[in-house]
């Protein structure tokens, strides 16, 4: 069996920053409370922009 490996980091984020993670965007698209909405963008973000589509995720 193969071992998992996590890593933890902590970030300040607003409202049209971008990350990414391994091969994958996420822009935040809202915050509330602990909530953070991202968008989920495959390949090169184009211009982050803070707004919401079909494709977006929340994740806590």
């Amino acid at each position: 069996m193969a071992e998992l490996l996590v890593q933890s980091l902590e970030l300040e984020l607003s409202i049209g920053d971008t990350i990414q993670i391994g091969d994958q965007f996420l822009t935040v698209v809202d915050i509330e409370g602990d909530e953070i909405l991202f968008q989920l963008d495959s390949g090169d973000p184009p211009n982050p922009k803070p707004e919401t589509d079909s494709n977006s995720q929340s994740y806590r």
